[in-house]
Formats: C-alpha cells, structure tokens, sequence
C-alpha cells in the first residue's frame, strides 16, 4: 500500500484534540485528571474519548480498581501517538525559528544526576560545546511518559515494572548498590552482620513507595522475614538524606553513586548487614520507535565508555 492509499485512509473525524484527551488520560490515570491536565470540563472530556472510540472501532481503555488501564488498542495507540505528538511539537518550534540549535534531551533519575553523568557532560560538551545539553529529572513513571511523548531521547536509570515498559527497549549498562549507609560515629558503624532488628532501632530514609529502588529494598528485607522498618523517612532527595545523616542517627538506604563523595571523605560509612548487598541494574530506556541519533548518540556512547570504566 503506498503511501497515498495511507493517507486515505485516515479517518477525518480525527482531530489533534482527540490524541491531546486520549494521551492526558493515559498518562493521569482517569478522566478527571486529564480534564485537569487539559483545563477542561470533564464531560468534554469524555465525549472526546467516546469520539475517538468510535474511529478507532475499539476500546482504548478499561475500568479498573487502578484506574483507566489502556487496553491493547489503547496500547497500540499510545506508543504511537506519543511519537507523533512530540515530533509534531518539535516540527513547530523548528518552523517558527524557536529550535534552531541541536540538542540532546535526556531524563535521568535523580540518583545518577551526581554519579555517572556529570563527567559525561562534561567530555560532551568539549567535544560539542554549541549542542545544547537538556536534562530532565522525575521519577521513572514520569521520564517514561516524556519519553514516549518525544519530548526526550533516551532515559537513564532502573527498568521500570513490565507494563510500564511495553513498547520500550531497556539496555543494561551497569549495576549499582544500594547500601545501608550511616554517619560516621554511629552506634552501629563498625559493627559486623547488624541484623534488621537492630537497623529497626533508628530511623531509616527509604526511597519513595512505586520507585524501582524502593521495590528491590523492599524485596531484600521481605525475603529476611522483615515486613519492614517502623520509623522511616521517604524521599527520593539525595541531599536531603545527606544533611539528615549527619544531624542524626537516621541510616540512609539509598544508591553507592549518589554518596560517592560522601563514603570517600569518609563523612558515611556502610553498615555491614547480615542481608547480602542489594544491587540493581542500571541502564538506558529507549523508544525503538524514534531511536536517538546524532547528538543523542553520542551522548549514549559516551554513557557506555563510562560505565565500563566505572565497572573496572
């Protein structure tokens, strides 16, 4: 079929505030949230649904206890629409003239932002010091949504949950500790195989619930017999966990990297568990769809060259 029997074929029911409605819903979770994502009315909302319903000949979502869940059309859809919606998007500011310099736009979890990619950045920039270097930060769910809109290249950090990366190619790049990790002088520092229970005995800053990070913590205490800690922090802020070390008895569980500078001053120490190491990996997360190139590829090759050296 060539290219004008495709273009034929386009419904022209379809309108761009269709894929607007369809993608808010998609990524909010319900109606009422993309309504307000939109600054709409909600049943403009879902009258708009219903209308792409019925060109698209097929449900895209259903009703769940979570929520609106896409179906398979709905998943079809989405990993299209969001492609087109950021190209389209792009098109535009490079037809008005507000886009004109290459870019590399990449989403990287908060953890890694002061591990890996500085020094990334840094060699980039020498090579390409005109490229405009554009760092988006989130937690995984919504790097993914910014990813699957075209809005950035590629992210950087955990494999999502297996729903959430339909459609989405995840390559391995590493593997990262998240360590039990106190101030210096803390009544557990030096200690050898601390059990739970003692850990138990202070406070413990844990990464937020839904994070990737905070599932495999979770996961290692739970195959301890643990059904968790009693008095705990959650954040994902790395900086906010450093000050807190060192103004209390709090432990810190959290990825080696993002304390790197803290474990070699000697500031923190890590506490020896009688749990084995947890690791995670750690990778980049691409769209087969809209591949990165150019700029965004290089960037990626640096990426690797880091990381093996970070792994020897």
């Amino acid at each position: 079929m060539g290219g004008g029997d495709r273009a034929e074929a386009m419904d022209d029911r379809l309108k761009l505030r269709h894929l607007r409605v369809f993608l808010a819903i998609a990524e909010a979770g319900t109606v009422t949230g993309a309504a307000r994502k939109l600054n709409s009315a909600q049943p403009a909302v879902s009258r708009t649904l219903r209308e792409l319903e019925e060109i698209v000949g097929r449900p895209l979502f259903q009703r769940t206890s979570r929520g609106l869940v896409r179906t398979e059309a709905g998943d079809e859809l989405y990993r299209f629409a969001t492609v087109a919606s950021g190209q389209l998007e792009e098109g535009i500011a490079r037809a008005s003239g507000l886009d004109e310099a290459a870019s590399v736009r990449i989403g990287a979890l908060p953890n890694l932002l002061a591990s890996l990619l500085p020094p990334v950045v840094r060699r980039f920039k020498e090579e390409s010091p005109r490229t405009v270097f554009r760092i988006e930060t989130g937690t995984i769910a919504y790097l993914l949504a910014h990813l699957r809109r075209g809005n950035i290249d590629f992210v950087m950090g955990r494999m999502a949950d297996p729903d959430s990366m339909q459609g989405l190619s995840f390559e391995y790049i590493w593997e990262e500790e998240l360590p039990f990790a106190a101030r210096t002088g803390h009544p557990l520092a030096g200690r050898r195989k601390i059990t739970l229970r003692e850990v138990d005995d202070y406070p413990v800053i844990l990464p937020l619930p839904g994070t990737v990070i905070r599932t495999e913590v979770d996961r290692a205490i739970a195959e301890r017999g643990s059904s968790g800690f009693a008095n705990i922090i959650e954040t994902v802020s790395v900086e906010f966990g450093r000050k807190l070390l060192q103004l209390t008895d709090a432990i810190f569980v959290f990825p080696v990297n993002a304390l790197a500078e803290e474990f070699d001053s000697g500031r923190i120490v890590r506490l020896d568990l009688e749990i084995a190491p947890i690791r995670s990996p750690v990778g980049i997360t691409v769209d087969p769809v809209a591949q990165p190139s150019g700029a965004s590829a290089r960037v990626l090759e640096l990426l690797r060259e880091a990381a093996r050296s970070h792994a020897s």
